[in-house]
């Protein structure tokens, strides 16, 4: 490998290890030029066993909300990636206290989803938590999507039956005449008698 060829792989590695960073976690390190050291300086600063790292991790996962516009699934990605970094740090969680950690991060619209997870349950499962609030999201989204079906199901047939009364016509006035009516069929059959009369 030239040196040109390394030095756009290792431009290439620096850009992607700083797209996983947030904006306020990019900027010390935003001279740095090499893949290695990048690398080196952000776990020093933020995988390092000490109590600093586990008191900041600690205050983003004690205090994380549900943001507006944000996905519940994306939300709970953001959740165990706080969760997976205090492990990396040999922080221990129990799953129950994990489950009440990341259902208190909903915000009060979503109290009724949160009250029928907590009632009944003697014990909560973070796995069957997540679960639900996955499906929650997705049956959500279906409902919106299916929100206008009846209207346009509706203007379709409209339009159908448009096209059929168009086309009877067209079918009329090409071929044989339309057929006389009931009442002025009636009238002819009523007059031919009193015709015939007259004429004796």
């Amino acid at each position: 490998m030239d040196d040109k060829e390394w030095e756009r792989i290792n431009r290439q590695a620096c850009d992607t290890i700083r797209l996983c960073l947030c904006r306020e976690q990019k900027y010390p390190f935003m001279r740095e030029t090499f893949a290695s050291k990048l690398w080196k300086a952000i776990e020093n600063k933020y995988m390092k066993k000490s109590n600093e790292n586990r008191l900041y991790l600690k205050k983003r996962l004690f205090h994380i909300q549900l943001k507006p516009g944000t996905t519940i699934s994306d939300h709970i990605d953001t959740f165990n990636q706080l969760i997976a970094d205090l492990l990396n740090l040999d922080e221990t969680f129990k799953d129950e206290d994990k489950t009440m950690l990341l259902i208190g991060s909903f915000p009060d619209e979503l109290d009724h989803l949160c009250i029928t997870l907590l009632h009944g349950n003697e014990k909560l499962f973070f796995d069957e938590v997540s679960a639900t609030l996955y499906n929650h999201e997705i049956r959500k989204k279906d409902q919106k999507e299916n929100k206008d079906v009846p209207a346009e199901v509706l203007t379709v047939r409209e339009h159908s039956q448009r096209h059929k009364q168009k086309k009877k016509g067209r079918s009329r006035s090409k071929g044989r005449p339309a057929e006389v009516e009931d009442d002025e069929s009636n009238f002819a059959l009523v007059s031919q008698p009193m015709m015939s009369q007259h004429d004796e």
